[in-house]
């Protein structure tokens, strides 16, 4: 039997069909690492490779999760974190990175990141995240 609220059954919280995942990564066999891992979760990975393709499909469609490599050619990693995070403010960001260090961590922290992994990825412990953040 459900809780009621309000005099009324409680309706269970409904799970969304698909998830949309937003991936921006230059590496092409990181794109396809990540587009097998997300097959079998059922989520649909959108893999950009540049920050326009990032910034053009977050103003096209919002995506429930954003995904950054946190080091691109030539940018400024930080403005482009709080460039997302001011467009996509309710969306969880995950970042994941070659660079272990705790100020980058701490940094990204304060911009708003959800999530912080330093590459090789343990696929299992960032798949788990992952879901723990689009509430599967």
């Amino acid at each position: 039997m459900k809780p009621k609220k309000n005099g009324r059954p409680a309706r269970a919280k409904q799970k969304k069909e698909k998830y949309r995942i937003l991936l921006l990564d230059e590496d092409s066999h990181s794109r396809l690492l990540h587009q097998h891992c997300f097959r079998k979760t059922g989520a649909e990975l959108i893999a950009v490779k540049s920050v326009f393709g990032l910034l053009r499909q977050l103003l096209r469609n919002q995506p429930d999760l954003i995904i950054l490599e946190y080091h691109l050619r030539g940018r400024n990693y930080y403005s482009l974190i709080s460039c997302v995070k001011t467009l996509a403010c309710h969306v969880p960001l995950v970042v994941q990175s070659t660079q272990g260090l705790e100020e980058n961590r701490q940094k990204c922290a304060e911009l708003g990141c959800d999530a912080y992994f330093v590459k090789p990825l343990d696929w299992r412990r960032y798949l788990q995240k992952v879901m723990e953040l689009l509430d599967c």
